[in-house]
């Protein structure tokens, strides 16, 4: 698989989110993120905290049982206000990602795009987060984190895959 292709299909992780793009301002001051547990501050380009600094690839290593190398902001899919990060396992053609957007923030509305556009989900309570959904049988997590909507997504099928990605979005939760 190419390296094109393998970023089309992490930018399909990101669904339907630009559909529901909301306005966002045009201030161009940066911000800064805590992340990765370190509590080093990092500058992001695009108005949001880093998605890169909430995880590392030796704790996705640890929950998935597989090798994924260190994250790499995903060019595809950055525009103003939203950010992804792409973790790419080294023997497979699996993604681990994850997107940060202040662009539609709102989690019950990408909630509702998403059962409208891949299926069911179901509430579930991830510390630090509100409204809180898995997207079962998918890999991927959706959620508010300080006025942000955070996804978490694998990218790949699996079993327990429901169960890793939690876990994800629990490290990504207590990082932010």
């Amino acid at each position: 698989m190419t390296f094109k292709l393998r970023s089309f299909v992490a930018a399909l992780a990101v669904g339907t989110l630009l559909s529901t793009t909301a306005a966002c301002s045009s201030d161009d001051s940066e911000t800064t993120a805590t992340g990765g547990g370190e509590n080093t501050e990092e500058a992001t380009t695009n108005g949001v905290p880093d998605p890169c600094a909430l995880l590392t690839a030796a704790q996705i290593n640890e929950i998935t049982e597989n090798v994924y190398s260190e994250g790499t902001r995903d060019k595809y899919t950055q525009v103003e206000g939203q950010a992804t990060c792409d973790f790419e396992a080294t023997e497979n053609f699996s993604i681990v990602q994850v997107l940060i957007s202040s662009a539609a923030p709102d989690p019950v509305e990408q909630r509702a795009t998403t059962e409208k556009n891949v299926g069911r989900s179901e509430d579930i309570t991830i510390e630090g987060a509100t409204d809180a959904y898995l997207v079962t049988n998918n890999g991927t997590v959706g959620m508010g984190i300080d006025g942000y909507f955070v996804q978490v997504a694998i990218v790949g099928s699996g079993e327990g895959i429901d169960d890793q990605v939690r876990q994800l979005a629990e490290l990504v939760a207590a990082a932010f």
